[in-house]
């Protein structure tokens, strides 16, 4: 498919300006989102690390340190 072709059929389904713009961009719409999520998805896992790091050391410290 064309450029025009992808642009008239996501206008036609109801793509929001957003979507539209980065279309007419040359990008990847669906890559973004996927990216996006991928990062989202990261970040928690992160926090997640964290926060059990953090629960840990205090469950191993040694009682003189408290």
């Amino acid at each position: 498919m064309r450029g025009e072709e992808v642009l008239a059929v996501s206008k036609r389904n109801g793509a929001s300006a957003s979507w539209l713009t980065l279309e007419c961009w040359g990008l990847d719409p669906t890559v973004l989102l996927v990216s996006w999520v991928g990062m989202i998805a990261f970040g928690v896992y992160g926090v997640t690390v964290a926060v059990a790091t953090r629960s840990y050391w205090l469950r191993t410290r040694s009682a003189d340190q408290e």
